[in-house]
């Protein structure tokens, strides 16, 4: 992100709190956010700035002073607060394993809707919460300032005993509305669920912190030199049932994942993949996911221009949960999304003791992208690495490999685990991190592997912006080819006129 836009629109903010123009405050704040996540970085980094957080922390107790809605006294239970839910991806099944895993019911989610003020609540999202509806409470104005004053209203008879933050990393109205509630005395825990760029709220005071996956808690701690509590990502779990591999006579993969996790730029494109994968292993892939209508045509065309059968690849836009979806499938190998990695995603497959292969385009970044396998966990590099694999790939292998993805989801992703944690968060010892996520060890490996992924960024974006070159000089060279062609046919009419 532009310093000189950051440090510009601070400003900005801080001279409209001392103005009390609570909006424009928050709208200042926004765009710092909004511009801080959506910045491109060579590797997915969790990170905060102090000096927003320090800012939310102080509107939030100024509005609720302001406003007069203070909550006055604490201990009413646990509270939830989010952003939005999600008829998709692994984000709000989360919230589901939280409000399981409390000790008590919690007594309800407030969604702030920030940015997406007026959107509908889908059902299948609101049963993916696993909440009561009446327990869930939208407090979403046209204004940021009333989101908030909407939020303090649920209140007013008394503060949550604690508030689970699990808000988009860009609201900032979640993490004033958790400076108001700690100001009354409730505990804010943040739930660290989106780790791959900089949070609002990490700097928040007296916040407990809650990471999901060894990369960003030795982050956390190593570089931010915050205090992190490292709870495992976990899933229900479906039962050590094992799946029958093969049944389908040849191997079934799998991908699944959103758009932002398979259909960005990397060294090796997921559609790029798809035509070696299913040339090697003669068999099916499932994607179960979103895919956009333009995505399917461009699968369509390659596999025709492959010589594939349409037929051997299968979407599955959305699955009940990814482990009955994978076992519902037939999938006897997942495939790890990348150039972003899921991280529930891998935690429901090993409870469904599926295999697991993971991505990483260089040896210097497979530390970290491999931070959440189970021991003996296949890893691939480069298209040859993967089509040699599942070449490879027999009953035994698959076996063996399920074995050790599910006794891996046992002994640390299990259920239980949340809930011996929440039920005595002060008691439970924190689990050691993985071998190398130590601070002597993560850091070296963090700058060698930022340095490959800038340079292999910048090389796919050299080679895409050659591809275009291509393609515009094939144009330029057919539209010669047209006027030339308009000159002669000019020419032969004005000999007809005369």
């Amino acid at each position: 992100m532009n310093r000189s836009f950051q440090s510009t629109t601070l400003a900005a903010a801080r001279d409209s709190l001392r103005a009390g123009d609570f909006e424009a405050t928050l709208s200042h704040v926004a765009a710092i956010l909004q511009r801080l996540t959506t910045t491109p970085l060579p590797l997915p980094l969790p990170g905060g700035l102090v000096d927003v957080d320090c800012l939310l922390d102080a509107l939030g107790r100024k509005m609720s002073e302001t406003f007069g809605n203070r909550p006055t006294s604490t201990g009413e239970g646990d509270w939830i607060l989010a952003t939005m839910i999600y008829e998709v991806g692994g984000h709000t099944p989360v919230i589901r394993d939280l409000a399981t895993a409390l000790p008590e019911p919690a007594k309800g989610l407030v969604l702030t809707l920030a940015g997406q003020a007026g959107a509908k609540l889908a059902p299948r999202a609101l049963a993916r919460t696993g909440l009561p509806p009446d327990s869930i409470h939208r407090v979403d104005a046209p204004g940021m300032t009333e989101t908030f004053r909407n939020a303090l209203r649920l209140f007013e008879s008394g503060a949550p005993r604690r508030l689970f933050l699990m808000q988009h990393p860009d609201d900032p109205v979640a993490v004033a509305i958790a400076a108001a509630l700690s100001a009354a005395g409730t505990e804010i825990w943040l739930l660290h669920h989106a780790d791959g760029c900089p949070t609002a709220g990490l700097y928040l005071p007296g916040l407990r912190l809650i990471d999901f996956t060894p990369r960003a808690c030795s982050f956390t701690r190593h570089v931010l030199g915050l205090r992190s509590t490292w709870l495992p990502l976990t899933c229900p779990d479906p039962g050590p049932t094992p799946p029958a591999f093969l049944k389908h006579g040849r191997l079934t993969t799998a991908c699944s994942g959103s758009l932002v996790k398979t259909w960005q730029d990397s060294s090796c494109p997921y559609r790029d993949v798809l035509g070696p994968l299913l040339r090697a292993t003669g068999g099916r892939h499932v994607h179960i996911g979103p895919l956009k209508a333009s995505h399917l045509a461009d699968l369509d065309k390659m596999f025709e221009r492959e010589g594939i059968e349409r037929s051997r690849f299968i979407h599955v836009p959305v699955a009940t949960t990814l482990a009955d979806g994978l076992r519902e499938a037939g999938v006897d190998l997942l495939l790890n999304t990348w150039p972003v990695g899921g991280a529930r995603t891998v935690v429901e497959a090993m409870a469904a003791g599926i295999p697991i292969v993971w991505h990483a385009p260089h040896e210097t970044v497979a530390r970290l992208r491999r931070q959440m396998a189970y021991p003996g966990a296949a890893l691939w590099c480069h298209i040859s690495d993967l089509t040699a694999l599942v070449a490879r790939v027999d009953f035994q292998w698959l076996s063996t490999q399920s074995r050790a993805a599910r006794r891996h989801y046992e002994e640390r992703h299990h259920p239980l685990r949340w809930h011996q944690f929440f039920a005595a968060p002060d008691s439970v010892a924190d689990p050691p991190l993985p071998a190398g996520f130590d601070a002597s060890r993560f850091l070296p490996v963090l700058w060698d592997a930022m340095l490959d992924l800038a340079i292999d960024t910048h090389d796919a974006r050299l080679e895409r912006q050659q591809e275009k070159f291509g393609e515009l000089s094939n144009l330029k060279h057919r539209l010669q080819i047209i006027e030339s062609e308009l000159t002669r046919l000019s020419q032969l009419a004005n000999c007809v006129l005369l």
